[in-house]
């Protein structure tokens, strides 16, 4: 699956159905955002991580690196999927 972070999007294995969720409802908060400019559907990903193989990676949460990803079109919320 492919994941928002501070860098942009990262592909990550993702082991279970919690963790699929999670990414899902994270990209949905981030679209709300640049539809709305609202900060509060982003809160509760705050600090929230996602291991995989050994890697640990932070949910983006910082509505200015959003921003700053959606001007340069480096925000792709259109697919989760490696690959897509």
């Amino acid at each position: 699956m492919l994941v928002q972070t501070e860098a942009g999007r990262e592909p990550i294995v993702v082991r279970g159905l919690k963790q699929a969720r999670l990414i899902s409802a994270h990209a949905n908060a981030i679209a709300q955002f640049n539809r709305d400019g609202k900060i509060e559907g982003l809160r509760p990903f705050e600090g929230k991580t996602i291991r995989s193989g050994g890697r640990v990676v932070t949910l983006l949460t910082n509505p200015t690196r959003i921003r700053e990803l959606a001007e340069a079109d480096a925000l792709k919320l259109d697919s989760l999927y490696d690959g897509d």
